[in-house]
């Protein structure tokens, strides 16, 4: 794994590399953002197993808003 949780990343950045008994995989991103590593160096994965999320903003920021569109929304709702 060579990012961090949080870490701002451009397209095509090399996230990890996947050793199997046949290859070494490099994973790289997709587009640019914010990535959430959902994986630690050295463990081991299942084939189809999510291992990063990209987001357009800091995640922790994006969770705080929608946080607070849901209680916006409760209060609106009740009106």
């Amino acid at each position: 794994v060579f990012v961090k949780n949080r870490q701002k990343i451009k397209k095509n950045t090399l996230l990890a590399e996947i050793e199997t008994s046949k290859a070494l995989i490099e994973i790289h991103s997709n587009k640019g953002g914010y990535v959430k590593c959902l994986c630690e160096k050295n463990q081991e994965v299942l084939i189809g197993e999510t291992l990063f999320e990209i987001y357009s903003e800091d995640y922790n920021s994006a969770d705080e808003k929608l946080e607070v569109n849901k209680k916006t929304e409760k209060i609106s709702n009740n009106s």
